[in-house]
């Protein structure tokens, strides 16, 4: 067990420009409280190794460095990062984003500690569009929230409102391999992640705006849930997602068939514009009905899934009302 009660959690692939910012976030915390930052490189081919090693240099009580000698895939880094936690308490930064507060890791523990039947702290984060396409928002707001500052594990099943480089866990998985919770196949593994925790007790949320979630063509979760590419790249994985939370949550959670009804189209559709009978082959046995129920004009009629949760509410409000005609 370590003796650190925070550790940070950080996965990095190619993000040379970006992971000295993120490193900056961590040791500028300011705690009453041992915490340290393991950062594990999944064997990126740019520097950022280098610099990884450069922080580990300047501040061995803190970054504890992971290189990988070949490349695992995200997924398997997340899992394996994952793996190295012990701590208490456990937060979570990729090595695109940073945080902006001194405080925030005092902050949510003192929150934790205090509201002993919670076991996720969160809190807003900025959402800056590396090429400026879009202005910068905060997300999520309070009115997304309803107003709450207390949530619960059907709140969170609804839809993920947490971004991960706010969260710190109450860690629930010490010694445990967390690979036998999410699979290799899914997508996101973050909202997973916050899901497993939130099965244990409460969701605190922090109105304070602490930290950067970063939009950028070479992000994971780029064009989510708007662009052709990403639908033939990560709509299966995240069909799958929504499977296995059945799966492993069983009555708690109940699948949510109009989003899954509207995201199986947009792969088909996508598929179909993109060439990628790869994808069609794939996806046809999951979901035989799509293919003999849908044609190609009715599907294209179906608009892209939209990653807001407002957005997406409303999508599926409008296609009920039209079959409803």
């Amino acid at each position: 067990m370590t003796l650190h009660k925070v550790q940070i959690i950080c996965i990095c692939y190619n993000q040379a420009q970006f992971i000295a910012q993120a490193l900056e976030s961590f040791v500028m915390q300011k705690t009453n409280f041992p915490f340290e930052a393991i950062i594990v490189d999944d064997c990126s081919t740019d520097n950022s190794s280098d610099i990884i090693s450069e922080y580990q240099k300047k501040y061995p009580h803190i970054i504890k460095p992971v290189f990988h000698d070949e490349n695992n895939g995200a997924m398997r880094n997340f899992i394996y990062a994952l793996n190295c936690a012990q701590a208490e308490f456990v937060a979570f930064c990729e090595g695109d984003d940073y945080w902006t507060d001194p405080y925030k890791l005092q902050k949510q523990v003192d929150a934790l500690e205090a509201n002993p039947s919670c076991t996720v702290c969160f809190h807003s984060v900025a959402v800056h569009w590396e090429d400026e396409s879009k202005e910068d928002n905060l997300f999520p707001s309070p009115e997304f929230l309803g107003g709450k500052t207390q949530l619960s594990f059907n709140d969170l099943a609804k839809g993920n409102f947490i971004q991960t480089n706010s969260v710190l866990y109450r860690w629930a998985f010490s010694g445990q391999d967390i690979g036998q919770f999410i699979p290799l196949d899914i997508l996101p593994g973050d909202w997973l992640l916050h899901l497993l925790h939130a099965q244990y007790g409460d969701i605190l949320y922090l109105e304070d705006t602490m930290a950067v979630y970063r939009k950028w063509h070479g992000g994971l979760w780029a064009g989510a849930g708007e662009t052709e590419e990403w639908f033939c790249r990560c709509g299966i994985p995240h069909l799958k997602f929504f499977h296995h939370l059945k799966r492993l949550f069983m009555e708690r959670y109940v699948l949510q068939v109009d989003v899954i009804s509207v995201l199986v189209s947009n792969i088909k559709l996508a598929a179909m514009r993109q060439g990628r009978s790869d994808v069609l082959q794939e996806l046809e046995p999951f979901y035989p009905m799509y293919f003999q129920s849908r044609t190609l004009h009715e599907t294209s009629m179906l608009p892209p899934l939209p990653v807001d949760r407002k957005l997406r509410l409303a999508v599926l409000k409008k296609l009920a009302q039209e079959r409803a005609k």
